[in-house]
């Protein structure tokens, strides 16, 4: 094999592999500086994102009531008719449920929390990531949400501060 095609497959041989293999650090896209350390880390499971973030518990709601609505005002019709027509909506429900519940567990599995000595890092993203470093001199405050949530839905912390520039969602952000 020559030197350039060896040179070339060098370049991609991580293309097919994990995305994330090159951080030093899970969750941090560089080395930690001198004097700086990991305080705590973590990942919101993706159950806790599907239900809090992702209102799926609601959507299953809104569906049973579809249901029922549906099988109410066709009290007239057969029950073969009413069965099929409470399937399709049954069906729809859970391609909706089961799209929300995808990407709540693609969200959970991009996303890692690390809190450090001297700032916060949030790895975030489904297809392209983003890693947003908030120096902990730049917090307004931090603590609990207004609901403790389970182990894991989010991090130890909701930031008061300036969002990032752009259109992203800034979940971690209070009020």
């Amino acid at each position: 094999m020559s030197t350039d095609n060896t040179a070339r497959l060098e370049r991609h041989k991580h293309v097919a592999g994990h995305e994330h293999e090159f951080e030093p650090v899970r969750g941090l896209p560089e080395a930690l500086p001198a004097g700086e350390h990991v305080l705590w880390q973590g990942s919101p499971r993706w159950q806790s994102l599907a239900v809090q973030a992702f209102h799926v518990r609601k959507l299953v709601w809104y569906f049973a009531a579809l249901v029922v609505l549906r099988l109410v005002l066709m009290e007239s019709a057969s029950a073969t008719a009413m069965a099929i027509s409470a399937l399709w909506l049954v069906l729809l429900g859970g391609a909706a449920i089961g799209a929300l519940s995808l990407v709540a567990w693609l969200s959970a599995r991009g996303t890692v929390y690390t809190l450090t000595n001297r700032r916060i890092v949030m790895r975030v993203g489904i297809v392209l990531t983003l890693a947003f470093n908030i120096p902990l001199q730049r917090l307004a405050g931090a603590g609990r949400g207004q609901h403790p949530p389970p182990p894991g839905a989010q991090p130890p912390w909701r930031v008061c501060a300036d969002p990032p520039p752009g259109n992203h969602p800034w979940a971690p952000v209070g009020p």
